[in-house]
């Protein structure tokens, strides 16, 4: 059940993320702490990750909603959050320190949670 409820947390999380990109990428630019870091706004990129985030947000629900899919369904909603922290756990030494910490708790964390998820899908499904 924990394994749902925190698939679930990560839906939200990712989902209300992937909105604010597509409805609003300057606002979601401007209001994202360390984002203006990165370089300057293009749209389109910024609406091209809230895609890969929604990609995310619908997998985790999925799993969430219907353990049944399988483990494969939880991993596939894990790949982007967890490459997406992987990357930024590698690269949080080059962010200034307050950036530094908001990267892990708004990025690396979540995509350790969700690699955490599609690890207990698996477990709980017999497939490790």
């Amino acid at each position: 059940m924990f394994t749902r409820l925190l698939a679930a947390a990560l839906a939200l999380f990712h989902g209300l993320n992937a909105a604010a990109m597509i409805a609003a990428p300057g606002d979601w630019y401007g209001a994202t702490p360390g984002v203006a870091l990165t370089g300057p706004f293009n749209p389109h990129f910024v609406v091209d990750i809230g895609f890969a985030f929604l990609v995310a947000a619908a997998g985790f629900a999925a799993y969430a909603v219907r353990p049944a899919l399988g483990w494969g369904v939880a991993a596939m909603a894990a790949a982007w959050p967890g490459l997406h922290g992987l990357f930024h756990l590698v690269h949080i030494h080059h962010a200034p320190a307050a950036s530094a910490a908001l990267e892990a708790g708004g990025v690396v964390v979540p995509g350790a949670l969700g690699l955490f998820v599609a690890w207990r899908a698996a477990q709980i499904q017999g497939s490790l």
